[in-house]
């Protein structure tokens, strides 16, 4: 028996390949899924939705949009593919209890309970730091206080590839390019003012 531990893309891609070899246990909480499946013949229609929605309607400039985007931030997006019915198709045990110990070579949750594996795959993600920018540019979310990459209170700072930086495309490959245009043409303007 496996133990995936992080539920978001990664940790569900392996949970499903591990499952067809062995029994396997995927730990994280749940993030939701998009509403359809992005596969199969549907995939001509839903593609340019789902693009079109997470460009446009799940981004800074709607209600919608603002209201997901710290709960994206805190906790991960919605499963795009693998889907929660292709976890319990494959016979996935889905915890939602975190990993938080070993006890005796053995991974143990929070409340106590020890999982008897054989192995565990980390696919937490990673944590993002800020605290080496000496500049009183973090908010209390831990997040940087940016408008779409850029930061108002510090002339010439800029981020770039954040979590939801301009839309939930923004962690996706056809966000992230509308993102750096936006960067890009902030340095550009603020570079022609100053010629």
């Amino acid at each position: 028996m496996s133990e995936v531990v992080g539920a978001a893309h990664s940790g569900a891609d392996v949970a499903l390949e591990l499952a067809a070899t062995r029994p396997t246990i995927l730990a994280g909480h749940r993030t939701g899924q998009m509403p359809f499946r992005l596969d199969g013949p549907f995939i001509r229609f839903a593609a340019p939705v789902a693009r079109f929605a997470t460009t446009k309607i799940v981004s800074l400039g709607t209600p919608i949009g603002r209201k997901v985007k710290g709960k994206i931030r805190a906790g991960g997006g919605p499963l795009i593919d693998p889907r929660v019915e292709d976890l319990e198709e494959a016979g996935v045990e889905w915890i939602e209890e975190r990993t938080t110990g070993v006890q005796d070579g053995r991974p143990m949750l929070a409340n106590g309970q020890v999982l008897d594996v054989a192995n565990v795959v980390w696919c937490t993600g990673f944590h993002h730091d800020f605290s080496w920018i000496e500049l009183d540019i973090v908010g209390e979310d831990g997040w940087p206080l940016e408008d779409r990459g850029v930061v108002p209170s510090e002339s010439g700072l800029y981020f770039m590839g954040l979590v939801f930086q301009s839309s939930f495309a923004s962690m996706l490959l056809h966000g992230v390019g509308r993102d750096a245009r936006h960067v890009a043409n902030h340095i550009a303007r603020r570079v022609a003012a100053t010629v």
